[in-house]
């Protein structure tokens, strides 16, 4: 069985007296990439575990857990950035970890050979401003002085950040690798 576990994005801070986690509005701003997820789920074999970014260490409670036979790790804007701190937080085997755009750039974690494939959609273009500063174009890397196991794939694209998660071409090329394991 493949498990697939999905951060969406999503830009509202944290409420906590509201009992509100940061990234709450990625069920609104992360919908084409929720749907994306719903799509997997009609293919044997596959189930998926869906998250707000600000849920990431249930996530990473999740996967410490769950035994799965390939693990599967898809993030998009915060929810991509936010794969990275699960990446490097616990010493997870992750099979494959996709990530569209991940955001904010300035805060990507580097990759560790925990991490057996990276597919991630670097955007060099995003169009994205915030108060924070300009969102997407992240883009990791293999962890310095770590001899490079894992294998990485980095597709160049340019497109307005809120875009990405509803285009066919990174969700063909994200479904054709996750099949593929």
């Amino acid at each position: 069985m493949k498990q697939v576990y999905v951060l969406l994005g999503g830009v509202s801070p944290a409420i906590p007296f509201l009992g509100i986690k940061a990234g709450a509005d990625g069920w609104i701003t992360s919908r084409g990439l929720y749907k994306f997820g719903l799509s997997l789920a009609h293919k044997d074999s596959i189930e998926i575990k869906t998250y707000i970014w600000g849920d990431w260490e249930t996530c990473r409670g999740d996967m410490i857990r769950d035994s799965a036979d390939k693990k599967i790790l898809l993030g998009y804007s915060g929810g991509g950035l936010r794969a990275t701190y699960v990446a490097m937080s616990h010493p997870i085997t992750i099979d494959l970890m996709v990530l569209w755009d991940p955001s904010p750039k300035w805060q990507m974690q580097p990759i560790f050979p925990n991490v057996k494939q990276v597919l991630q959609f670097h955007n060099n273009n995003p169009m994205m401003p915030s108060p924070y500063g300009m969102l997407g174009g992240g883009k990791t890397y293999q962890a310095y002085g770590i001899p490079e196991i894992t294998k990485f794939t980095t597709e160049e694209v340019s497109m307005q950040h809120l875009l990405i998660q509803v285009n066919a071409d990174i969700q063909n090329k994200t479904r054709e690798a996750i099949l593929a394991l």
